[in-house]
Formats: C-alpha cells, sequence, structure tokens
C-alpha cells in the first residue's frame, strides 16, 4: 500500500482523501488545513508545523487511525484511534464519539456522548466527556467545567470549580481532589483525597483523607473504612464507620463507630444514637447522645448523655463535668 504525502504551504486548504488513499501522511506548514478521508478505513499522519495547523479531521465510515507530530488544535469527527505527540494537541471531538486516545493534552466532548479509552500513559484535561477508561499505565485526568461521567481505572482524578458527579465502574484505586460527588461500584474502592475536600459519596469501600480539612457526607447506607478524615456526616440510612490509622474527626448521624489500633478521638455533632468499639476519647455535642459500647472499653467521654456497656469490661474516664 502506497503512502501518500501532502504538504500544505499555501495556507486554508480543504483535503478531500480518495477511497484510494488510504495511508497519508499531511505537513501543514501555513494556515489551517481540513481534511477529508474517502469512504474506506485510513490511516493519517499529522506533522503541524507553526503556523500551519490541522484544524478539522473528518473520517471515514470505518475504523481511522490519527497520530500527530508537532502541536495541532483540531476539531475531530468519526476517528475511532487517536494518538498524540510530546507536543500539545488540543483536540475537540464534533459528534457523539467512542474512541481510544493517547498523548492527548486536552480533549472536549460533543453534545453527544463521549466515551474515551486510554492507552499508554497520560496527563490530560477533559471536558464534557461521559465515559473515561484509564490504560494499565498512569493516567492523570483534570476536569474542566461541570461533569457527569463514569470513570474507571484513572489514577489520579482532579476535579475544576464546576460541579463533577463521578461514577466509579469496577475495582478502583485512585487518587482524588476537588470532585463533588463520588458514586463507587459493587467492586472495591480505595479513595485517597489529595488535597482538601468537601465531596459526597457512596458505595466507598475505603476512603483516606488528606493532609488538609476534610468534609465528607455520606449519602446512602454506608459500610466504610476511613481515615485522616475530618468531618463525616452520615446518610438517613444505616451508616457504620471503622477507622484506620490515628483519627481526630467529628462524626453526624454515624449509627456503628469501630475505632484502630491507633489513638481515635471522636467529636459527636447532632444529636446521635449509636454503638461504639474501640474509640480512645469520645465528645458528645449540646444534643441527646445515647451510646452503646461494644466489647471491651478503655475510653475518656465527655458531654454524653447516655452510656451502655456491654457484657464485656469497660473502663470510661469523664475527662469534663457531665450528667450522664
Amino acid at each position: 500500500m502506497t503512502t501518500v504525502t501532502i504538504t500544505d504551504t499555501a495556507g486554508d486548504t480543504t483535503h478531500t482523501l480518495t477511497s484510494s488513499q488510504t495511508q497519508v501522511i499531511v505537513i501543514s506548514t501555513d494556515g489551517n488545513d481540513v481534511i477529508v478521508f474517502g469512504a474506506n478505513p485510513t490511516s493519517l499522519a499529522v506533522n503541524a508545523q507553526a503556523p500551519g495547523n490541522v484544524s478539522s479531521i473528518l473520517g471515514s465510515a470505518g475504523a481511522d487511525l490519527v497520530t500527530y507530530t508537532g502541536a495541532s488544535t483540531t476539531i475531530v469527527s468519526r476517528i475511532e484511534t487517536l494518538i498524540g505527540s510530546a507536543s500539545a494537541q488540543q483536540i475537540t471531538l464534533s459528534a457523539g464519539t467512542t474512541m481510544l486516545a493517547g498523548a492527548i493534552d486536552s480533549l472536549t466532548g460533543s453534545a453527544s456522548s463521549d466515551n474515551i479509552s486510554f492507552t499508554g500513559a497520560n496527563t490530560v484535561t477533559l471536558s464534557q466527556i461521559d465515559t473515561v477508561l484509564g490504560s494499565a499505565s498512569a493516567d492523570l485526568v483534570t476536569l474542566s467545567g461541570a461533569t457527569t461521567a463514569r470513570v474507571a481505572q484513572i489514577d489520579t482524578l482532579i476535579g475544576s470549580d464546576s460541579v463533577e458527579r463521578i461514577t466509579l465502574s469496577g475495582a478502583t484505586t485512585m487518587l482524588v481532589a476537588g470532585t463533588d460527588t463520588l458514586i463507587g461500584s459493587a467492586s472495591l474502592e480505595f479513595i485517597t483525597l489529595s488535597a482538601a475536600s468537601t465531596v459526597t459519596v457512596s458505595a466507598i469501600q475505603t476512603l483516606v483523607g488528606s493532609d488538609s480539612a476534610d468534609q465528607v457526607t455520606l449519602s446512602a447506607a454506608t459500610t466504610m473504612l476511613a481515615g485522616a478524615i475530618d468531618s463525616l456526616t452520615g446518610s438517613a440510612s444505616n451508616d457504620n464507620i471503622s477507622f484506620t490509622g490515628a483519627n481526630t474527626v467529628t462524626l453526624s448521624q454515624i449509627d456503628t463507630m469501630l475505632g484502630s489500633a491507633s489513638a481515635d478521638l471522636v467529636t459527636l455533632t447532632g444529636a446521635t444514637t449509636a454503638r461504639v468499639a474501640q474509640i480512645d476519647t469520645l465528645i458528645g455535642s449540646d444534643s441527646v447522645e445515647r451510646i452503646t459500647l461494644s466489647g471491651a472499653t478503655t475510653m475518656l467521654v465527655a458531654g454524653t448523655d447516655t452510656l451502655i456497656g456491654s457484657a464485656s469490661v469497660e473502663f470510661v474516664t469523664l475527662s469534663a463535668a457531665s450528667t450522664v
């Protein structure tokens, strides 16, 4: 199969390929060029040399491959595989797309459904993408603008100043910052917050906070392992929290609390009826607390209204004036 090379020095030009031109190199040195594929699946290599740019690519009805050398800002449609270069590629999808992509700097979706799978390690900014599937390598995704998306196999996810609602698909270990809502799957999710976060979560099995202040709200009944969270508010259903590592945390509407092997200090906010085990220090609020201890307990307590022991041995010390 013969490779066709098109060198464009004439400025803005539309190149319409024939059905036999299926291996093509386009060298753009001036203006914004448009490439329209022929009827057959086509492999296109884009070499944009400033001030040249390939501004638009329209694929065929078959499986098309586009690769880049040099920076480019392109609107694409009907392209199945898109591979960028070490230079900056800013890609916008003009119609609903299912695409394999790699080494793209910025990818903006269309008004329809866009489903992107990555190949190779990627550091990419996404906007208006509906489904994101990471590669076997490290993928760092930054979201731009309000986003509702299904995400799988992404290593790091960074939200924007807008509202993000992210649903995880399949088992996930992910570093997250700046997302508003995280919804887990039926598989195991291990989420670490990498910066101060205010986030609503559901169906997440393990959540570890950042070094900054993290405010977490549960939106549905939850059984979760948590660590380094500053504030945790339960749902209207039954929420069971086990802690890992030393914790200083404010809890509200949590039904069951199991401390870690380290020192855990829990401050309750609002009326609370809870079962508590292995918590070192428990501080009540101005509301009514009814606390049932589970298992042998040595605990420092302040400001709780009712303490109910178990069949095991409890050693409770009141740390402040108490009516209990």
